[in-house]
């Protein structure tokens, strides 16, 4: 988390420069790091079937395009609102862990999701609620999602 704090706040300080080359800078430094690291703890295997190629390329294909869509987010919205849904992240990878793997999540990884999921909602409402006029009834009700 403090990696990523981080990254948004270096990312919105260099909000100048050209979000492709904001995007490739970052995916060369982690590429160095990661081909590294692989290397240094001698787990540096390449794809062996085409299926695994395919899986390889698409991962990182879609890595990019989030990553390209992270840094535009982070340069024209406010760093808590990034925060908060990068962290739904989760969320979504738990919702297509059930849909595409089948794979059900323990009672934990529930409880973090439903605390992901609250921080959310919660978050949602205090913006929506700041949006409202003072002299709006429900604001006046839910004044208490301001504090």
């Amino acid at each position: 988390m403090f990696a990523s704090a981080i990254s948004i706040v270096l990312t919105r300080k260099l909000r100048r420069i050209n979000f492709a080359l904001l995007t490739c800078g970052i995916g060369l430094i982690g590429m160095v790091i990661s081909g590294g690291l692989a290397a240094g703890f001698g787990v540096f295997k390449l794809p062996r079937s085409a299926n695994d190629w395919l899986l390889s390329l698409s991962v990182s294909g879609l890595a990019f395009v989030s990553q390209i869509m992270s840094v535009l987010a982070i340069k024209y919205e406010e760093a808590g609102v990034i925060s908060i849904v990068k962290i739904s992240y989760v969320l979504f990878a738990i919702v297509w862990q059930i849909l595409l793997l089948r794979m059900y999540p323990d009672m934990i990884s529930t409880l973090g999701a439903a605390i992901v999921l609250s921080a959310l909602v919660l978050t949602g409402v205090r913006k929506w609620v700041n949006t409202l006029p003072e002299s709006n009834r429900i604001k006046e009700e839910l004044r208490c999602f301001l504090l």
